[in-house]
């Protein structure tokens, strides 16, 4: 039994305490006074939205990526949150749903106060692939995407990624000559070369 004035060391404790901010070195302690505080054991992971940025609240399930000194979690984005003052934020898990720290959570210094990590949302995931023009690219009637070689023949792709005017594509060897085509389809077709393998 712990008497009053005895002092007891732990190894560990079973959560996350941090001293309330009235108690420092040579403080009087009354009884009652709250000298520590619990933390939750994972944080939670939200980002900020600024009144011309609450359009972000629809994109529910993108990819993150969350960062904090040498350390990188992926995550994905949750349910978009406004509090009775009016400000809103997005809450971020783990793509399974748990914690976006993981089994890192407990190395985390995070305490009361806000801990700030750097977050990159992924509009577009990056995709690698032959690039194209867009102007070389034949839609069928049955939706499906295909370029023209050199030699005439057809061959079918399908569109990775595009800004617009490029396109990275699968099912085409890097090199092909293709032929780039008019908007009505007409046969004055010019050769270009695919480029290599592209990032986008």
């Amino acid at each position: 039994m712990v008497q009053q004035g005895d002092l007891v060391f732990a190894e560990a404790l079973p959560a996350r305490v941090v001293l309330a901010d009235e108690v420092e070195v040579g403080s009087r302690i009354e009884p009652g006074t709250t000298v520590a505080l619990s933390v939750a054991e994972v944080p939670e992971v939200t980002i900020p939205l600024g009144q011309d940025q609450r359009a972000y609240g629809a994109l529910t399930g993108t990819p993150v990526v969350v960062e904090f000194e040498d350390q990188a979690w992926e995550a994905v984005v949750g349910e978009a949150v406004t509090t009775d003052t009016g400000e809103s934020s997005l809450t971020l898990t783990a793509p399974d749903g748990g914690p976006v720290c993981g089994a890192d959570c407990a190395d985390l210094p995070f305490t009361v106060d806000a801990l700030r990590l750097g977050a990159t949302v992924v509009i577009e995931p990056e995709v690698d692939g032959p690039l194209v023009p867009v102007s070389a690219l034949i839609t069928g009637p049955d939706g499906t995407v295909s370029v023209r070689t050199e030699d005439g023949r057809t061959v079918p792709v399908s569109i990775l990624g595009s800004d617009g005017a490029r396109a990275v594509v699968e099912g085409l060897d890097v090199g092909t000559v293709i032929l780039l085509h008019g908007e009505d389809g007409a046969t004055t077709d010019q050769p270009t070369q695919v480029d290599p393998a592209a990032e986008q």
